[in-house]
């Protein structure tokens, strides 16, 4: 990552390229590249919502490339390496930077309930939240606030749940019709499903579109399979 930073203070443009997976921590990256006094442009081409609406660049992203730039980051770090980076080699973490990371460690980790939890996660936050991260409207956004599109469609796929093998795995059935009726999208669908871990003896969730081709599959929180 240190030859990524070299590499930040040689640009005069820099593209800023990344998925919603690793938003949180590239909101962060942009920061950074600012401090530095460089021009930086933020693409994202996945259809973010509401939940992501509290980062401090959110209204600077865009879904289209910038030619102009000259330097390229695909950015795929998680919020937790790059803290750890940005703290070992002492870079300076203002109040975007912090909220950005903090809401990273929240997302990453599915509200702290995933496999990606452990104590340096919960040491950083602390850290984060002394420079100024506002953990709870963070976490608020990521966890707690969804759209009334959403609750309509988590109402239509829990209703038609279905377990199988001895209750351990439950699956769902994505119909066409659903996301239409509700006004959601499949990537609402995929957070949806994880409700069902909530039932004590799911160990894994299976989603399927109506002509029974696997959307996504995951194991006690971890996504081990998806296809599109």
């Amino acid at each position: 990552m240190e030859h990524l930073l070299q590499n930040i203070e040689k640009a005069n443009h820099i593209e800023i390229v990344t998925s919603k997976e690793f938003i949180c921590g590239a909101d962060a990256l942009y920061t950074y590249i600012l401090t530095r006094h460089k021009k930086v442009s933020f693409v994202c081409k996945e259809e973010l919502g509401y939940r992501y609406s509290f980062l401090p660049w959110f209204d600077k992203i865009k879904q289209t490339d910038t030619p102009s730039a000259d330097f390229r980051i695909d950015f795929c770090f998680f919020s937790l390496e790059l803290f750890l980076f940005f703290d070992t080699i002492g870079v300076s973490i203002n109040k975007k930077m912090a909220i950005s990371l903090c809401a990273g460690l929240i997302d990453e980790t599915d509200g702290f309930s995933n496999e990606r939890v452990s104590g340096i996660v919960f040491a950083s936050v602390e850290k984060l939240i002394n420079y100024g991260a506002e953990y709870q409207k963070a976490y608020d956004f990521l966890m707690r606030y969804h759209s009334l599109a959403f609750l309509r469609l988590k109402s239509i796929l829990l209703q038609n749940m279905i377990l199988q093998k001895e209750a351990t795995v439950a699956k769902f059935i994505l119909l066409k019709t659903d996301l239409e009726r509700s006004g959601a999208t499949s990537e609402d669908a995929k957070e949806i499903i994880k409700e069902a871990f909530t039932l004590p003896y799911v160990k894994t969730i299976v989603l399927v579109d109506e002509d029974n081709n696997q959307i996504k599959k995951i194991e006690k929180g971890i996504e081990i399979e998806k296809k599109k």
